[in-house]
């Protein structure tokens, strides 16, 4: 991550001899911060294939953030039963 918390990428030439290039950004969307660094480290990760992203924001960054939710339904195979006979 650059100074302006952009994720960015570096050109190395492997080989004979070892060279880097110059930082580039990969990211286009707004910076990440230190409050993305979750307790076991970086809140982002780069697919297999190197073409994708996945990264956890923060929520109370989000200008629509939602409370976390959690349904618990208890007793669920009675009411799975339930909404299998009320189909019949």
């Amino acid at each position: 991550m650059n100074p302006r918390g952009r994720i960015v990428g570096v050109p190395v030439q492997a080989g004979a001899t070892f060279g880097v290039g110059n930082p580039v950004e990969v990211t286009a969307d707004g910076p990440l911060s230190s409050s993305n660094i979750g307790a076991l480290g970086r809140s982002y990760d780069i697919s297999p294939d190197d073409k994708r992203f996945l990264v956890i924001l923060n929520a109370a960054r989000a200008d629509e953030a939602r409370p976390p939710q959690l349904n618990v339904v208890l007793n669920w195979s009675e009411e799975l039963k339930r909404l299998v006979s009320a189909k019949r």
